[in-house]
């Protein structure tokens, strides 16, 4: 773009913050501002090393391409054309490019689109490299370093060669348009993703680049730059499918691409045609340019401003804003009309709040990338895992093998046998004190019953006695002789060495830090119990034996003596209930994005964990409400689990992969068993 400001030394601002202040004055152009459309011209003054926005990119092999798009263009087109805006003869080459004008065979659209996907996936590494090359060496700019703009222009030029390469072919912009792709979701869904996710960080690095440098003053086409985001807004730089709530700021966007295509008008400015070819899908409003306009002759059908039907309160909106443009220009034609335009919808603060926008979704893309990429280790993990344990069954069954010796010897040793008969009524007496010691529970009622332990919030409620180990009781209820009671506080698991909610907390951190109301706070203890319990009767369903099984245990020889091989201990923190409470909130608020979680959150746990601990926390906890029949609480379903938590959940009798919403009526939880 040309204009007496192209000649200033450029200066490149902070990375991640513009410049604020009071709108630009006119004839003198403060560093950081957008310029005034009415003092500079926006045509296409770009010279043949330059690319769409102004940048010398002919030492990659681009400008004659670029050149012909130009040439073949009208004045006010810029180098990206309209679009389809003016509703000409190029609208029906887009449809044939497009496969949407009934001239190009389909065939060959779904063929070229096939091939187009290829290109993308086997790129898409390279891709990815020029998008974090580019992103890093703007957040690391240097003013004064001159080899620092050799490098930026080498890195861009890099970046925009591998978006347009990667974009539809009869696209002339570098926002990728990676909505084709969603006919290849269904069938290669993780590459799909993989691109998608890098195609969208591309537009937010392009469009945060383009803005830098009109910040910066920087010689770019912005009328140019104005259209293509305003055809890639927002559904082309959002990581949410709902963009109906950005409605306001597309239409603020395609308030920026009249002013400007406004005041590229030679003459005395044609307001119809303007309207008509930015807001309007059709040129059915557009008059001789002599005709007076005024608000009552505009009319719709108005183009889309989220690229989705639009609702009758964005038709008003869209109506009203040309309404108001057409008052304000007809009142003034000359370059007066535009300034007060400018005056009135400052580029500077539209510029600022897409730059915002932008860099906030990269971040959330950024993120995901890095979920991903953990997701990704972690299966490898699983999987290196249970191969390993795979070959240490076979190793182990060998070292037995050679201890034992041959299978001869052994059997001609002979061996006694120590039977313990017991009378058959200590069964019926053990099931009987069993029984009055738990409630039954029938299908029907576990469902409301663990839901009801879950939602107890006051720790003063009497809690059912099964799952609780008493002093003098073992794992089973049975008593434990006094030769062990003296080693029992030091053996006990982690789980039974949580400080319950009557309990004081460790006053590890500052006061309120950690500490979780109890009104807030989920009975983790009461979930504890009624997975002992469900998985109690579990077991005795599995496990119950039968006369015959009796007899053959009790004339079955016990098993040879095996050497004995040390246990390797490792050192493991408890989780607390307020960290497993805290833990539980900070999983419904980030959505279990455990990187995000450690890095904003880490320092309000008891104890300072990694994201693996996280997310095995999580599983564990998962596992505690399946079988317990309680309700998942907000962002488990985000919680995956692995093979061997599945295992023990259908062990259980109960359903692995049931979802938050799966309840009824009344909150209660429902396809609880398989």
């Amino acid at each position: 773009m040309s204009g007496t400001d192209a000649t200033a030394t450029p200066r490149r601002s902070a990375p991640g913050s513009l410049s604020t202040g009071s709108s630009p004055t006119r004839n003198a152009q403060p560093r950081g501002k957008a310029r005034s459309v009415a003092s500079k011209s926006t045509g296409p003054s770009i010279t043949d090393g330059e690319s769409e926005y102004g940048e010398d990119n002919s030492k990659i092999g681009m400008e004659d391409s670029i050149d012909a798009d130009v040439a073949g263009q009208d004045g006010d087109d810029g180098d990206y054309g309209d679009n389809g805006d003016d509703g000409d003869d190029e609208d029906e080459e887009d449809d044939e490019d497009y496969g949407n004008g009934g001239e190009e065979d389909d065939a060959a659209v779904s063929e070229a689109r096939e091939i187009q996907y290829e290109v993308m996936t086997r790129l898409l590494p390279d891709l990815q490299k020029v998008t974090r090359d580019l992103k890093q060496h703007i957040d690391s700019g240097d003013d004064g370093n001159g080899v620092f703009a050799v490098i930026l222009k080498a890195k861009r030029g890099a970046f925009r060669f591998y978006t347009q390469a990667l974009n539809y072919p009869a696209s002339q912009s570098h926002f990728i348009d990676f909505l084709l792709l969603e006919k290849f979701a269904d069938r290669r869904e993780p590459e799909t993703t993989s691109i998608i996710r890098a195609s969208l960080a591309a537009n937010l690095v392009h469009a945060i680049d383009c803005i830098q440098q009109i910040l910066n003053d920087d010689p770019v086409d912005i009328l140019s730059f104005l259209k293509d985001l305003d055809v890639a807004f927002p559904q082309l730089l959002v990581t949410t499918s709902d963009c109906s709530s950005l409605s306001s700021l597309a239409l603020e966007i395609r308030t920026q691409v009249f002013i400007w295509t406004l005041a590229a008008q030679p003459g005395e400015p044609d307001v119809a045609a303007a309207i008509a070819s930015v807001f309007c899908a059709s040129d059915n409003n557009k008059d001789d340019s002599s005709h007076e306009v005024s608000p009552n002759d505009i009319a719709g059908p108005f183009k889309s401003l989220c690229d989705t039907e639009e609702t009758e309160k964005e038709v008003q909106n869209i109506a009203s804003r040309i309404r108001q443009l057409a008052a304000v220009i007809c009142k003034d034609k000359d370059n007066q009309g535009v300034r007060r335009l400018e005056e009135e919808y400052p580029l500077n603060t539209l510029l600022e709040d897409v730059y915002t926008r932008c860099l906030e979704q990269y971040r959330l893309v950024k993120e995901a990338e890095e979920e991903a990429e953990e997701e990704a280790e972690e299966e490898a993990e699983e999987e290196a895992e249970e191969e390993a344990e795979g070959d240490s069954n076979a190793s182990e069954e060998d070292v037995f093998r050679d201890a034992l010796g041959s299978l001869p010897s052994v059997l001609d040793s002979p061996v006694k046998v120590h039977i313990e008969r017991r009378s058959p009524g200590v069964h019926k007496k053990e099931h009987r004190v069993r029984l009055q010691r738990e409630p039954p529970l029938d299908a029907s009622s576990d469902c409301s019953l663990a839901t009801g332990m879950l939602l107890e919030r006051d720790s003063d409620t009497s809690l059912p006695t099964t799952g609780k180990r008493r002093l003098g009781q073992g794992v089973d209820g049975d008593p434990v002789p006094p030769s062990k009671r003296q080693t029992l506080p030091s053996q006990q698991p982690a789980s039974s060495s949580m400080p319950s909610s009557s309990m004081p907390h460790r006053a590890t951190l500052p006061h309120g830090e950690t500490s979780i109301p109890a009104s807030d706070r989920p009975n983790l203890e009461n979930v504890r119990a009624m997975r002992e319990r469900n998985l109690h009767h579990a077991r005795a369903q599995d496990l119950a034996p039968t006369a015959t099984s009796r007899r053959r245990l009790a004339t079955a020889s016990p098993p040879p003596s095996l050497p004995h091989f040390p246990a390797i201990t490792r050192q493991r923190n408890p989780w607390s209930d307020d960290d497993s409470t805290l833990l539980v909130k900070l999983i419904a608020l980030e959505r279990a994005k455990w990187s995000v979680i450690d890095r904003k959150h880490g320092h309000r746990f008891e104890i300072r964990r990694n994201q693996q601990a996280y997310r095995d926390r999580a599983r564990n906890m998962k596992v505690d409400f399946l079988l317990a029949d309680a309700v998942l609480p907000s962002g488990f379903d985000l919680v995956v689990l692995g093979k061997k938590e599945e295992m023990k959940v259908t062990a259980g009798r109960r359903n692995p992969h049931r979802k938050e919403d799966d309840q009824d009526e009344n909150g209660r939880p429902i396809n609880t068993r398989i």
